[in-house]
C-alpha cells in the first residue's frame, strides 16, 4: 500500500466537511452572533433598515444552504468510502482535510467577495480604512488552515499507510499497535456464542484459530473467491459467509 492510496481515505469527504464548516463559521459567527457583516451589506443594501435586513436575511440564508449542502455530500461521500473494507484511519486524516476544506473556503470567499465583487467585508463595524486589514487577516488565516491542514493530511498517510503494512496480527489480532485491546479479538472469542462459528462443529479455541487464520488470507488475496469464506465487514466486524 502506498501514500497516494491513504488506505481508502475519502479525502474529498473531509474537504466538503472543511468547506461546510466554515460556511457554517462564517454565517453563524460573523453574519449572526457578532453581526460584522451580511451577505450584501455592502453591495447597497447596508443593515440601516428593516428591508436591507429581510434581504439580507434572505441571501444569508441561500449562503446557509449552500454550505449545509457541502456538509450532506461529505456524509454520502463518507458512508460509502465506510461500507467498504478498510484498515483503521489515523484521526489525522480527517482533521488535516477539514482544515483543508475550511482554508479552501476563507480564501475563495474572502477572494470573491471581499476583493473581486466587495459584496461585503470581514468587519464593517471598524472605520472603513480598516476593513482592508481584516480582510487580509481572513485570507491569512485560511491560507495557514490550508497548509498546515495539508501537512497533517500528509502525516496521517504515512501513520495509516504503516499500520497497514504491518503484519496481520497486528490489525487482525487481539491488540492494536498501540497496545490496546482489540474488539475484533472479542469477536473472534465470541464466535461460537453468537452463531457466527466457522462450519465443521469445532472446538470454541480451534474456531478461533481457524477464523483468525482465514481473516489473514483473506486479507493477504483480498480478491480469493470461496464459497465459505468469511465476509469481512469493515475494520472492526464479523459476519458469517453467505
Amino acid at each position: 500500500m502506498n501514500t497516494r492510496d491513504a488506505a481508502g481515505f475519502p479525502i474529498a469527504a473531509g474537504i466538503l466537511f472543511g468547506l461546510g464548516l466554515g460556511g457554517f463559521f462564517d454565517g453563524i459567527v460573523l453574519h449572526q452572533v457578532l453581526q460584522w457583516h451580511h451577505m450584501l451589506t455592502d453591495a447597497g443594501y447596508p443593515a440601516t433598515s428593516v428591508e436591507n435586513l429581510k434581504i439580507n436575511t434572505f441571501w444569508d440564508g441561500l449562503f446557509h444552504a449552500t454550505t449545509y449542502v457541502f456538509v450532506a455530500m461529505g456524509l454520502l461521500v463518507l458512508w460509502r468510502a465506510s461500507r467498504r473494507r478498510h484498515v483503521r484511519w489515523s484521526t489525522k486524516l480527517l482533521a488535516g482535510t477539514l482544515l483543508i476544506g475550511f482554508g479552501l473556503f476563507n480564501l475563495v470567499e474572502g477572494i470573491v467577495d471581499h476583493h473581486l465583487l466587495g459584496i461585503h467585508h470581514v468587519n464593517e463595524t471598524v472605520p472603513r480604512e480598516q476593513w482592508v486589514f481584516w480582510d487580509v487577516g481572513f485570507l491569512t488565516w485560511g491560507a495557514a488552515m490550508l497548509i498546515g491542514g495539508w501537512l497533517l493530511l500528509k502525516v496521517g498517510q504515512r501513520e495509516t499507510v504503516q499500520a497497514a503494512d504491518a503484519s496481520p496480527a497486528d490489525h487482525l489480532g487481539g491488540r492494536t499497535r498501540a497496545g490496546r485491546p482489540d474488539k475484533t479479538q472479542g469477536q473472534l472469542d465470541g464466535l461460537q456464542c453468537t452463531g457466527l462459528a466457522h462450519p465443521g462443529g469445532q472446538p470454541r479455541s480451534n474456531q478461533t484459530q481457524a477464523a483468525r487464520r482465514h481473516l489473514v488470507e483473506i486479507d493477504q488475496h483480498p480478491h480469493q473467491q470461496s464459497a465459505d469464506r468469511w465476509r469481512y465487514v469493515g475494520h472492526d466486524g464479523l459476519a458469517d459467509s453467505r
